[in-house]
């Protein structure tokens, strides 16, 4: 049975840190009309799911492993947008649309011949290979850029360290992904995800917060 009080209960810090991301990125655009790239949008609908969504599975038919398989796919989808509308002025930009076709279509064949009640896919993780292989372009690319004296400025930065520093902690979860998501019996798995996740909504914190101030 779905309650206030289950939900209260299931909330970690993480969540807290996601929802204030939202707010703070709604007050900005009010107060300032300056925003990241499709950043509300994609806040609401990360709150909504990591909030209500996943509880709602987890209460009704005792498995919210579906939701994370489906989600992660908008997830990195609008990575590869943040990414490429950032790289878009370069020649070589146009390689990100074909390279994020290519996941597309390997995600549709996932879906269409595996169960995506029973295991976690792996198209998360290689998606997350390609975003990090943008990130270190990034970095690279500002720190070498005469123009640009103060990387900690750009809203990037954080969005881009936020997503490295959910990569690097979870391999181990990425390494046992099944006995994380289906049947776990240690607590370790379940505080990599919070410590991940509470690693990634910061990123996502300092975003909002950094466009405010720039």
């Amino acid at each position: 049975m779905i309650t206030i009080e289950g939900l209260i209960k299931f909330y970690t810090p993480y969540h807290y840190i996601g929802l204030l991301a939202l707010v703070v990125a709604v007050y900005v655009y009010i107060t300032k009309k300056k925003t990241f790239p499709l950043f509300i949008p994609f806040l609401f609908v990360n709150s909504f799911v990591e909030m209500f969504l996943v509880y709602y599975f987890g209460v009704k038919i005792k498995n919210s492993l579906v939701v994370y398989n489906y989600f992660t796919i908008l997830v990195i989808l609008y990575y590869f947008y943040v990414y490429y509308d950032f790289f878009k002025s370069k020649s070589w930009s146009k390689y990100i649309v074909l390279v994020a076709v290519i996941w597309i279509i390997y995600v549709i064949y996932v879906i269409s011949n595996e169960d995506m009640f029973t295991s976690f896919k792996n198209y998360y993780l290689i998606g997350l290979v390609i975003i990090s292989l943008l990130i270190f372009i990034f970095f690279k690319g500002s720190l070498e850029s005469k123009y640009l004296t103060d990387i900690t400025k750009l809203p990037m930065f954080y969005f881009s360290l936020g997503i490295l520093l959910l990569f690097f902690s979870s391999l181990t979860i990425f390494a046992f992904p099944d006995k994380l998501l289906i049947n776990s019996e240690s607590n370790l798995y379940p505080l990599l995800i919070i410590f991940s996740n509470f690693l990634l909504n910061l990123g996502y914190l300092g975003t909002a917060l950094c466009v405010k101030k720039n």
